[in-house]
């Protein structure tokens, strides 16, 4: 939850919760901002106002030529290197070709631990399994664990501690996407997950990853059943199932990824939802705000 001052602005007392999930009461009379509709509900019992704006992604952070906020948005998802990115990558031993290797990948930040938890009985499946070579990468997720208590490969941040700026971690972001084949986004059912975002669907599409999230209100709202990725039950057998299907499918990588790519890029990036945020700001602040 982030606190938005009249500072933003300069002047007049107004201010606003920004939430993603639930969050504290708000001051009488002045906006709550929710990510989505569970949430406005949940959130109209301690907000005068609630106004829902859904997440949107920065398209020259995550669309942009470079790896950076000086980059130019594409008007249309690019495919090049997606295609060979997303295949499974075939090691030889002795030169013999040996296991597909499929390299999973989960991004969150460090209060994730029991929804994390949900892929170790998977994790141990799937290492057994006799065709496919499997490591999960994991990006934030849960407080630091020991050497001796690693189940997955943690993938160190750019900056020392735990924050990273986001104008400086997506661009580090998009750099390591290429060693990741399928992304994973597992949620426990708790009230409170069940009003979150559907945030990780829009940064594994932008990031060119094929997904696979747990069949919850945040993702199914968002995400099209065997479109734009994979929506799975909470059990083992059934992620067991659902990853092995999309490892040693190609094709179906590659449309999924394309798919959510297209989607997001054309109807969730700010440039196509910042009058919305711009009168939110008005309304909190009671001054004139301009974009650019």
């Amino acid at each position: 939850m982030r606190r938005l001052d009249q500072g933003v602005a300069g002047g007049g007392e107004a201010g606003a919760e920004v939430v993603d999930g639930i969050g504290g009461a708000e001051r009488e009379g002045n906006p709550c901002r929710a990510e989505r509709a569970p949430a406005r509900r949940a959130l109209s019992d301690r907000a005068s106002r609630v106004v829902v704006v859904p997440n949107m992604l920065d398209e020259f952070l995550w669309f942009g030529d470079a790896a950076g906020a000086g980059g130019r948005a594409h008007s249309s998802p690019r495919s090049e290197g997606v295609v060979s990115r997303l295949r499974a990558h075939v090691r030889t031993r002795g030169g013999r070709p040996s296991r597909p290797t499929c390299n999973l990948v989960y991004i969150g930040s460090r209060t994730h631990a029991d929804d994390l938890a949900l892929l170790r009985p998977l994790m141990e499946r799937l290492r057994q399994c006799p065709d496919l070579d499997v490591e999960l990468f994991v990006v934030g997720g849960e407080e630091p664990r020991s050497r001796l208590g690693r189940w997955y490969e943690p993938v160190p941040l750019p900056t020392t501690g735990s924050y990273c700026p986001y104008p400086v971690f997506v661009p580090w972001l998009r750099r390591q996407r290429h060693a990741w084949t399928i992304g994973l986004a597992p949620l426990i059912d708790t009230h409170f997950n069940r009003n979150k975002s559907d945030l990780k669907y829009l940064e594994y599409a932008a990031l060119g990853l094929p997904g696979i999230f747990s069949d919850l209100a945040p993702y199914r709202e968002s995400v099209r059943h065997e479109e734009t990725g994979l929506l799975v039950e909470n059990t083992t057998g059934a992620w067991y199932e659902e990853i092995r299907r999309l490892a040693h499918d190609c094709d179906l990588r590659e449309g999924l990824a394309e798919a959510a790519r297209r989607s997001v890029l054309g109807e969730r990036c700010l440039r196509d939802d910042a009058g919305d945020y711009v009168s939110l700001l008005r309304s909190v602040t009671g001054s004139a705000v301009s974009v650019g």
